[in-house]
């Protein structure tokens, strides 16, 4: 139990200096993609085009219907660092699988995953300084937020990350539920939308990114 519990406070630790988004340095070395560019998106509709407006007004569909239940959601995934969320789940994998057990084995995972997100962000984050695509609501005031959000949205960085994670925690937990981190993968880009923060092709593109990454570390 001592070793458990000594894993589990190095891993929590190694959390809090994980990636947290616009916060690494341009100069970072990437540690499997072969730069941060490698696989940067096309440009983002225009913000006067026709996908654009449509993009919009289904946000302002989903604000409308936007339950209680959505926003804890989007709080869930959305506030603080965008790595936090997903080392609880990988924690929690390794707890129910008894994983602690072998420390080694779970400090690898660890440390693959959070290498992995940290490439991924880096590579939103080369995609956002190239397009600076403004967040819905600088386009139209009429846009409530859920969760804060700054800085531009394309890809948007939280789905860039839930991508990424969910690819690599099934690849280092073969044994986890079948559809686990798929779901939890859909739940946290969905919940960029229900807070009103990044467009539909943000949180697809974003999530694309972000496999694209994990493959490579894969």
């Amino acid at each position: 139990m001592r070793r458990v519990a000594l894993l589990t406070g190095l891993l929590v630790a190694a959390a809090a200096l994980a990636p947290a988004g616009a916060a690494f340095e341009p100069e970072d070395d990437p540690w499997f993609v072969e730069s941060y560019g490698q696989f940067r998106p096309g440009p983002p509709p225009a913000d006067d085009s026709a996908q654009t407006g449509a993009e919009l007004r289904e946000l302002l569909r989903l604000q409308r219907d936007r339950t209680p239940r959505q926003v804890r959601i989007a709080r869930r995934w959305g506030e603080g660092p965008a790595t936090i969320p997903w080392t609880r789940v990988a924690l929690e994998t390794i707890r129910s699988q008894r994983a602690g057990a072998f420390p080694t084995r779970s400090a690898r995972a660890l440390a693959v995953l959070h290498l992995g997100l940290h490439d991924a962000l880096e590579a939103a984050e080369d995609a956002r300084r190239t397009y600076s695509r403004k967040r819905p609501r600088r386009l139209d005031d009429r846009i409530d937020q859920a969760v804060r959000a700054g800085g531009t949205s394309y890809p948007d960085e939280r789905a860039v990350t839930a991508g990424a994670a969910g690819a690599l925690l099934r690849y280092l937990f073969p044994d986890a539920p079948e559809g686990r981190f798929e779901r939890l993968t859909e739940q946290a880009a969905q919940s960029r939308l229900w807070a009103g923060v990044a467009y539909r092709s943000d949180v697809t593109e974003g999530l694309a990114l972000g496999r694209r990454v994990a493959a490579v570390a894969i």
